[in-house]
């Protein structure tokens, strides 16, 4: 994933959207995952842009948020409990790993992790607060994390009524989240100008695409992944041995107690059980394809489900061999699956051929040189996009050039006006009559990389500079 595919759609999230950000530009698809992009653009300032450094941001939250839900559960229902939740996050990372929002959709997790961690011990006015806090930090981190958190907080209240809640916790958390939330919408209105809350979906409701959008959500995480831009389109989110191995949990939870009263760890099962469905209830109104990313960090609460069942079948000492062998059996196929998909994206080094040429020019070009970099492209703008932002935020190559601009092919025929001097950078080749009817002068100098036929999104095929005074071509 460090290769092209990063260039083609994964770095969307972590490189488009922060630049368009920090260029006070509107952001493709109306995004509010402000928060995601600023870490990301304070990480490409300490560390350098790059593929490499948006996975460690991303696998770094991954990391904090498994020590936080172990943390949280161990402290409240032991070590089998939280180590089984633990393993199951761990099981699952591949999948996120190899997904297509590998550096987005972990940000959903981090806020999950906190509500959850505040909800398993007594609630004080500290930890209400930052309750209320954690809801309108989620939904501008990743905003599916918005819907799991406020249904675990709704359930959560519904359930535990009487021994975490009273109504001095209750005003604390509400006025939080209110004034949290009012600073949160004046800090994007700062940011962007953008006034309108639309999300997801054109910022409409589907209320006629309820069931099916539910069915696209349930297909994705268990047995057939088909929905637009999901994780591992194709495949289910879970690997099918994982799948099994969960349903083996959270059926064992289900089976009834013979306390009575409930028990403190039933009450949280019909916690986590009514948030996770009630999360895909929530997200299903706002029509069919994003499909899992909606609910993915409601995961957590499947997984923790599954540990209290597993844990009460530990309890039954005939049943621990099984139970073993079946978390052997999980982790083997889980890993063997793993490493076919690893096989894929290996060495970690690759580039996209485009990038790798642009940078080399560009690496050859004196500091401080004030030429305008072109990219003229066929019809991919996603990719072309990517390529302006990748060479802008990179600090290395931005003092090569003034700035990166990018022009349709289809409006090539209408002789932009472009400030001298420029380069272009051409994924198809064009003729000096060519060139000459499109900007109203020939090149100082051309280099042809790639002798294409056709125009191949995804590579340099041509460096064509132009200068105020145009000298005898040299063409290379």
């Amino acid at each position: 994933m460090f290769g092209p595919w990063y260039f083609a759609d994964e770095a969307f999230d972590s490189c488009i959207m922060p630049f368009q950000l920090s260029q006070g530009e509107a952001i493709w698809g109306g995004g509010t995952n402000y928060l995601t992009y600023l870490i990301y653009l304070a990480a490409y300032r300490l560390f350098g842009f790059g593929a490499g450094v948006a996975r460690a941001v991303n696998s770094g939250l991954f990391a904090g948020s498994a020590v936080i839900v172990f943390w949280a559960l161990h402290r409240a229902f032991g070590a089998r409990v939280s180590g089984v939740v633990l393993g199951m996050m761990l099981l699952s990372s591949p999948f996120i790993t190899h997904s297509i929002y590998a550096t987005a959709i972990t940000f959903s997790l981090l806020p999950s992790s906190i509500i959850l961690f505040i909800l398993t011990k007594p609630l004080t006015d500290r930890s209400a607060a930052l309750l209320g806090i954690t809801l309108n930090a989620g939904l501008y981190l990743f905003p599916a994390a918005f819907l799991t958190g406020v249904c675990l907080v709704f359930f959560h209240a519904v359930v535990f009524y009487r021994d975490h809640w009273t109504w001095r916790t209750r005003l604390i958390g509400l006025i939080a989240c209110v004034l949290s939330g009012g600073l949160g919408y004046q800090t994007r209105l700062m940011l962007t100008g953008n006034p309108h809350w639309n999300q997801w979906a054109g910022g409409f409701l589907s209320f006629d695409q309820i069931v099916p959008s539910i069915l696209v959500v349930l297909k994705d995480v268990f047995w057939e992944s088909r929905s637009w831009n999901t994780l591992n389109l194709g495949m289910p989110y879970l690997d099918t041995a994982m799948a099994g191995f969960l349903m083996i949990g959270v059926g064992a939870s289900l089976i009834p107690s013979k306390s009575c009263p409930p028990t403190r760890e039933r009450r949280w099962v019909l916690v986590s059980l009514l948030s996770f469905f009630g999360s895909i209830a929530l997200s299903a109104l706002a029509g069919v394809y994003p499909g899992v990313r909606r609910i993915f960090p409601s995961m957590l609460l499947l997984f923790f489900v599954a540990g209290l069942g597993l844990e009460e079948l530990w309890r039954r000492a005939i049943l621990r061999p099984v139970l073993a062998s079946a978390v052997i059996v999980c982790f083997g196929l889980v890993s063997a699956r793993s490493y076919v998909i690893a096989q894929n994206s290996w060495p970690l080094s690759r580039q996209s051929e485009f990038m790798a040429a642009a940078r080399e020019t560009l690496l050859q070009r004196g500091n401080g040189q004030q030429e305008v970099v072109i990219i003229a492209y066929q019809s991919d703008q996603y990719l072309a996009q990517h390529y302006r932002c990748a060479l802008s935020l990179d600090d290395t190559l931005n003092r090569r050039f003034h700035s990166v601009g990018v022009i349709h092919r289809a409006r090539l025929s209408q002789r932009p006006d472009l400030p001298t001097p420029f380069i272009l950078f051409a994924n198809e080749l064009f003729s000096d009559r060519q060139l000459e009817d499109m900007f109203g002068s020939r090149p100082r100098s051309s280099i042809i990389r790639r002798p294409v036929t056709s125009p191949r999104p995804g590579v340099l095929a041509a460096i064509y500079e132009f200068s105020e005074d145009p000298l005898p071509q040299q063409k290379r």
